[in-house]
């Protein structure tokens, strides 16, 4: 299976790293989890509801939806991707991870001279940026099937309280040091996000 690639390239001044990345990141989430399945049998289910929050950013000039319910340091580039496992055919194989969609961002630092120009300028990028994520994600050719209740960790995340996002991993490349400070904005920002 070919995983279906997304990749948005941006320059960001540092003190924006956290909103912009939160903006995208949560939008690719809120379209790729689902409530909580509860299972009455093996065929039969019903699915929890999501609760979410809009969320102002402070500098820049939007509001994304957060969900309510992976510390990872973070470099040049961030790589959501979503995965479902395939169970062994042969009995000393191990499961496998088949990738389905793969969302990267890659962030230039650089230094904003005229920074309230440059924030309106990326804000209006990031809400091109977050449309993208929508139109993608709704003309997307392939998610995984709804599974039975024994196959429901081969597809979703069960381990949070509230929700169940597909599988997934986040992973960064990174350069230097001069990334640190986005290194920082992502950990926190995941620390936050995420709570078990």
């Amino acid at each position: 299976m070919n995983a279906k690639s997304h990749k948005f390239d941006l320059s960001v001044d540092e003190s924006c790293c956290e909103e912009l990345l939160s903006a995208l990141l949560h939008t690719v989430f809120f379209h790729r989890s689902t409530g909580r399945f509860q299972y009455s049998g093996e065929n039969n289910y019903s699915i929890g509801s999501l609760g979410f929050e809009d969320i102002d950013c402070k500098l820049l000039d939007l509001t994304y939806q957060l969900m309510k319910p992976v510390n990872r340091d973070f470099g040049g580039q961030l790589h959501l991707e979503f995965f479902e496992k395939r169970r062994p055919r042969w009995p000393l194989r191990m499961e496998e991870n088949i990738a389905w969609e793969v969302w990267t961002i890659q962030l230039n630092l650089v230094e904003a001279l005229d920074r309230e120009r440059f924030i309106d300028k990326l804000s209006s990028s990031i809400i091109e940026k977050i449309l993208l994520i929508s139109e993608a994600i709704t003309s997307t050719e392939y998610v995984p099937k709804i599974p039975v209740f024994s196959d429901l960790n081969l597809i979703f995340d069960t381990s949070y309280s509230n929700i169940q996002p597909y599988l997934h991993r986040i992973y960064s490349t990174f350069n230097d040091e001069s990334t640190k400070p986005m290194r920082q904005a992502v950990s926190r920002m995941f620390k936050e996000t995420f709570p078990m």
